[in-house]
């Protein structure tokens, strides 16, 4: 039996929509422009814009060869950074779309993390009701 592909899609990108929002408020994107150049906004405006449909963290820094992260995986500037809970996660760039990036980022690596046990549990109590039976009377039988 095969199925729809629409309604496959449909279910796979409702899935992520479900992970995106789990994840969004630990997601930061930092745009990395070169520090003595002027910053062109419109290399920056997609990622902007997607961050705040999605409730996505986003910033603008100068390169800085002081941080690790814009010195060592950096190769070309304008880039971007992805943060997880404030730490590093991976760097892309304006050719990419972002949209795919975070999705596969998500999906890869947050969406693996196993979920914490509950440390609490909870047992009801037992109940037991009365038990109401009436008893019969056996009838007699007397000798007349």
């Amino acid at each position: 039996m095969t199925t729809n592909p629409f309604i496959e899609n449909y279910v796979v990108n409702s899935q992520y929509q479900v992970l995106l929002k789990r994840y969004a408020h630990k997601l930061m994107i930092v745009g990395v422009y070169h520090w003595s150049k002027p910053v062109r906004e419109e290399q920056f405006d997609e990622a902007r814009l997607y961050c705040r449909d999605h409730h996505i963290t986003f910033k603008l820094e100068a390169f800085n060869n002081g941080i690790e992260e814009d010195r060592e995986m950096i190769e070309r500037l304008p880039a971007f950074h992805l943060y997880v809970d404030g730490e590093y996660a991976l760097t892309f760039y304006p050719e990419q779309i972002l949209a795919t990036v975070v999705k596969d980022y998500i999906i890869t690596y947050l969406d693996k993390i196993p979920k914490p046990k509950a440390k609490w549990s909870f047992t009801l109590p037992t109940i037991s009701f009365p038990n109401f039976r009436f008893k019969r009377k056996l009838a007699s039988s007397s000798p007349d």
